[in-house]
């Protein structure tokens, strides 16, 4: 994010809180850390955002990116069963090295670029509500 649109941020942040508690509004909003976080934590839930890989992205386009559904919505019901067969099974590996991946990339990459290494975790979701155990 550019230092220009961070300040911006910053600012309207601090214009939330009253006077008697901006000190408190500026470690809570105004710190890089902070920014940096919510960075993070908006690519992290762009990252698990199911308009991505079912529907081309729609309603939410991006400028200059031409959207491509990754996966037919027709499988929307079997990854849900799928992830509902997973936890059933306790398998929590998968849903911890799931939310691994997904943090690490949101840290790393500043765009969502095409998560290809997400996709294996798809496909095992919609692989096992075909499967009988």
């Amino acid at each position: 994010m550019n230092s220009a649109l961070a300040e911006f941020l910053v600012e309207q942040r601090l214009r939330a809180y009253p006077s008697y508690l901006l000190k408190l509004g500026y470690y809570l909003d105004g710190q890089p850390l902070v920014l940096y976080f919510y960075e993070i934590q908006k690519r992290f839930f762009e990252y698990l955002d199911l308009n991505y890989y079912f529907f081309a992205n729609h309603p939410n386009s991006r400028v200059g990116v031409t959207e491509v559904e990754k996966f037919p919505y027709i499988l929307i019901p079997f990854f849900i069963y799928g992830l509902y067969k997973l936890f059933d099974q306790k398998n929590y590996l998968y849903f911890i090295s799931f939310f691994v991946l997904i943090l690490c990339l949101s840290i790393k990459y500043e765009n969502l670029a095409d998560p290809i290494l997400v996709y294996p975790f798809i496909i095992y979701a919609i692989y096992k509500s075909f499967t009988k155990k």
